[in-house]
């Protein structure tokens, strides 16, 4: 995976002699669509006909990939609710144990909230902060498929000891400013956390999925408060730009939200007991449910808009394991491929043809292709397929 400074364009110009009347022929410069790729999957993934101006697109990805990326609200209302989410771990895997997935945690909180920048117990002294990936019981922060206990690694991780453990008066509670939008941004740049680089593998989809009782940057605790106001990594629109310059051109994302959906008043009461206050959560059904301009900016496709007041989270996390599932059957393309110039095959037999569609839809920056049926799991895909060079 690339990091996040793209590679410069530098061109030498040559002294160039006169000689009689003969023309000198110039090459074009690979796009930098181009050259990304090639840092992506390999000096011959992209090649430059010169004479054409066509850039050739040959690479190869395993199918059935996720990486699943948990954000979980770890301020002193959530408890309860991430018991719901730890508890309903076998309905999830069950939706997606044919996939070759792997899971990472990160909270909402972030250092430079105001009065939160003080490393201290409640924040792990900076562990559980700025899109840092959780450590796991057994030491690790990535729970892979065929881990042994998986599901009480999961438990153990979802279900924050600093949130069960808030003393509001000695003042050792986690952040109450969530900013689980700013978090990802953090968990995914290259440059803010090089360390979590890995996890991001080429030709997989990236599923997250958000636990949260309030809205960006919401302020629970004082009904008259507003809230603090956003900043430019607050905002959904600038996950979802930084998704190709962070992750690659061709990574697809999914966001799915387990929160108080916007307009359920009941929900919203019920998640609001006292002078502690819920707020819809706006901002993350945004990403969940993206609109067509939000698809415009970057690859990211519909997700799962699930509902914190559920008596427990069983149906919520069927459904965003069987959105992910389907998700994976979409591959995102670089660029807008010649008509015709598409080539797909897979190195394994299998017992029914897979057969593909091109997604065309007015407002994908780019193409996607669908496979009917799913191509199973750990399968090799052969993708070719040509763009002009200033994509």
């Amino acid at each position: 995976m690339r990091l996040i400074i793209k590679r410069t364009l530098q061109v030498v110009l040559p002294i160039l002699l006169y000689v009689g009347c003969s023309d000198v022929a110039f090459s074009p410069i690979p796009s930098q669509t181009c050259l990304d790729f090639i840092d992506d999957y390999g000096p011959d993934a992209c090649l430059l006909d010169p004479e054409s101006g066509v850039n050739t697109y040959r690479y190869s990805v395993e199918s059935g990939k996720v990486d699943i990326l948990f954000v979980v609200d770890n301020s002193r209302s959530m408890y309860e609710n991430q018991q719901k989410m730890a508890e309903r771990f076998p309905q999830f895997i069950e939706r997606i144990n044919d996939l070759d997935w792997q899971i990472a945690f990160i909270t909402t909180d972030i250092s430079k909230s105001p009065g939160n920048s003080v490393p201290r117990a409640a924040n792990g002294f900076g562990a559980f902060q700025d899109g840092r990936f959780l450590k796991l019981p057994n030491g690790n922060t990535v729970l892979k498929k065929g881990t042994p206990n998986a599901q009480q690694l999961f438990e153990s991780t979802v279900r924050r000891n600093e949130t069960l453990e808030c003393d509001v008066y000695a003042g050792e509670c986690p952040s109450g400013d969530e900013r689980g939008i700013y978090a990802l941004n953090y968990a995914i740049d290259p440059q803010a956390r090089p360390e979590n680089r890995g996890f991001f593998r080429s030709g997989a989809h990236l599923a997250v999925i958000i636990l949260s009782d309030e809205d960006v940057r919401s302020n629970p605790t004082v009904w008259t408060y507003p809230g603090y106001a956003l900043e430019p990594l607050d905002k959904p629109e600038s996950f979802v730009k930084n998704i190709a310059p962070f992750l690659g051109d061709t990574k697809v994302v999914s966001v799915h939200a387990i929160i108080v959906r916007p307009g359920d008043s009941q929900c919203l009461a019920e998640q609001s007991p006292g002078r502690i206050r819920a707020t819809y959560g706006t901002h993350y059904a945004a990403l969940a449910q993206p609109s067509a301009a939000l698809k415009s900016m970057g690859n990211i496709v519909d997700g799962v808009l699930g509902n914190i007041c559920s008596t427990n989270y069983t149906q919520e996390m069927g459904s965003i394991g069987s959105k992910i599932t389907s998700n994976v059957n979409v591959l995102q393309l670089a660029c807008q491929p010649i008509e015709g110039s598409i080539r797909i095959r897979f190195t394994d037999r299998f017992g029914q043809p897979i057969q593909y569609s091109v997604q065309y839809t007015y407002h994908a920056p780019t193409q996607r292709v669908v496979f009917q049926p799913a191509a199973p799991s750990g399968s090799t895909v052969h993708l070719e397929y040509q763009c002009r060079n200033s994509q």
